[in-house]
């Protein structure tokens, strides 16, 4: 059999000598540097002897082979051999391609590690199957660009370890299964995107990043999708588009940023969990997803909600938004119908951007607005139906508008602003005892029908005492104080937590139980809290008393009961009669 045909390309490194010019010879190139060396005999005779005897060279040699179709490009420095493109003698005619795990130059075997960039960009006489060598380590950028009659599954072997930019784009006709290897760490920029693999996607455990666009439009896959807890870096619109999804999404808790459109128009359903570590949900992150149910929890950890992050996704019930938050982007939450409840807008929020919540009909509960609110953007909460809005802020937050009309500028009617007529004459707003005026004679918020102060709440709870020591069968009383002493609601809520040990009543009177100990906690109206520990200790003496055996309950010290009728051993005893609980030794 001939051995496949060859171009051989010779490299020749030498030494760097600073007083030789550069000569040429064939494919050869030898520099020498100094420009008076060029003008002297002696340099010229030098040149001579190290072109001749070839000083100290480093060698090697790249080969061009054409076999089975295709050209390889044989490094026999390296070692190993990568795919170049279509053979100009077959160009057309490769059909179910099989790429070889070795390719042979000169009687020995050289192992396919790669297949180079554009090797088959736009081929399209490339068609059916396409088998990939287990010696493959990576598959270069636009390798099969636009091979739309490649079909069936694609099994990526077990050593690749990256696929670069735009593999596999708009290869439509792979539309079985994908298979990728758990030796995978890199997927590129679009390298799967608008290809028509079906069924199941199961990313490997080594990955660390998807690339932008990464399979975008694959919209075959089903199922639920976990990225895995090796996955730092994730594309923005990795997998926008992906509607065949219908099952869980599982982010991996590494991920610090969800890019912009990365699973916008997805069709996952359930519940969505937005890792702890994110900081960053960009532009339409998951717009139109319309499948995820429940309540949305924005992190902590997040402080930009993106332009149209979440619009038009329905199925969500309830919102929390993170205590970092600082903008709510533009369209954030537009047409989120099925949310309801109550809205509570966190603390370090300056600005809510135009239409963030429009359409938001289900929040009918009240809107907290923050202290740091400076400027709600026009239509913010168009077709919201909140029955009350909390204002922290002393000074009236700006209320932005456009003109819908630029005919007639003029006209208030052509004005769009966040809130509406149906909020100015259904919405309680309730609003710093001292910023109140400021509000009623607002330039907007005037037009609220219904403005008053909002109630004085606690500042602070303390209790009389850190800790108490008392004995099992006493009483003693905490006094617990509320501030200011303008609190319209100064109430409190007294609880033990342990019972069994001490007990407390809604004064404020702890009764010991049994020794052990236990905390005291006084809670006001809006969650202020204050707590004492309370010891209860062995009592001492003797009490005697008379009562029906049939109604008095006795305990051991250890909480045990003992019946009533039992001869009692030597001992302390909790005897416990309707509301009286008193003391028993017995000697």
């Amino acid at each position: 059999m001939p051995e496949p045909q060859t171009v051989e390309r010779t490299v020749v490194r030498f030494p760097r000598f600073s007083f030789c010019p550069t000569v040429r010879m064939g494919a050869a190139e030898y520099k020498f540097h100094s420009e008076e060396m060029k003008r002297s005999l002696l340099g010229a005779i030098l040149c001579l002897l190290t072109v001749m005897l070839h000083v100290a060279p480093v060698s090697g040699k790249i080969a061009t082979v054409y076999k089975g179709g295709i050209e390889w490009s044989v490094n026999t420095v390296s070692k190993t051999a990568v795919a170049v493109g279509p053979s100009d003698k077959t160009y057309g005619s490769l059909t179910n391609p099989v790429i070889p795990d070795s390719v042979s130059y000169e009687k020995v075997n050289y192992p396919v590690t790669g297949i180079g960039a554009s090797c088959f960009t736009s081929f399209k006489s490339v068609s059916g199957t396409i088998t990939l060598p287990k010696t493959l380590v990576y598959i270069g950028k636009g390798a099969f660009k636009n091979c739309t009659r490649l079909s069936g599954s694609l099994v990526i072997p077990d050593n690749v370890t990256r696929i670069y930019d735009e593999a596999f784009l708009n290869c439509t006709g792979l539309k079985g299964t994908l298979s990728l290897p758990t030796s995978l760490q890199e997927i590129g920029v679009s390298a799967f995107a608008q290809c028509g693999f079906k069924g199941k996607l199961e990313l490997p455990d080594k990955l660390t990043t998807i690339g932008q666009s990464a399979f975008r439009l694959c919209e075959g896959f089903t199922g639920s999708l976990v990225i895995p807890e090796s996955v730092t870096s994730l594309g923005s619109a990795a997998f926008s588009g992906c509607s065949g999804f219908n099952g869980s999404l599982n982010l991996s808790p590494a991920i610090t940023e969800i890019g912009g459109y990365t699973f916008s128009g997805t069709g996952f359903k359930g519940e969505l969990k937005i890792p702890a570590k994110v900081t960053t949900i960009g532009e339409g992150a998951f717009k139109s997803c319309t499948g995820f149910t429940g309540k949305l929890v924005i992190p902590e950890s997040v402080a930009s909600l993106g332009t149209y992050a979440f619009q038009e996704c329905t199925g969500f019930s309830s919102l929390v938004l993170g205590k970092s938050l600082k903008t709510v982007g533009g369209y954030a939450f537009r047409d989120c119908s099925g949310l309801s409840g109550s809205l509570r807008i966190p603390s370090r929020v300056s600005a809510i951007k135009e239409y963030a919540f429009y359409g938001c009909s289900g929040l009918m509960g009240t809107l907290y607005l923050p202290a740091s609110l400076q400027t709600i953007e026009p239509s913010a909460f168009t077709a919201t139906q909140f029955s009350q809005i909390e204002s922290l802020a002393l000074t009236p937050p700006t209320i932005s508008k456009y003109i819908t009309n630029p005919n007639y500028p003029s006209d208030p009617g052509y004005y769009r602003y966040a809130f509406t007529d149906w909020h100015y004459d259904n919405t309680k707003v309730l609003v710093p005892a001292e910023s109140l005026q400021k509000y009623k004679t607002h330039s907007v918020w005037r037009n609220f029908k219904y403005i008053s102060a909002l109630p004085v709440e606690p500042a602070s709870i303390s209790i009389d005492k850190t800790e108490m020591t008392i004995k099992a069968g006493e009483t003693d009383t905490l006094i617990a104080t509320v501030l200011p002493d303008t609190a319209d609601n100064k109430s409190i809520v007294w609880t033990s937590g342990d019972e069994s040990v001490a007990s407390v009543d809604s004064d404020g009177n702890v009764m010991g139980i049994k020794v052990g100990e236990t905390i005291v906690t006084a809670t006001t109206v809006n969650g202020l809290t204050a707590s004492c520990t309370i010891f209860v200790t062995v009592p001492v003496g003797v009490d005697s008393f008379e009562s029906d055996d049939s109604q008095k309950e006795i305990f051991t010290l250890s909480g045990l009961m003992v019946l009533p009728q039992s001869e009692l051993a030597p001992g302390i005893y909790i005897v416990r009669e309707g509301n009286i609980v008193r003391k028993l030794i017995v000697r």
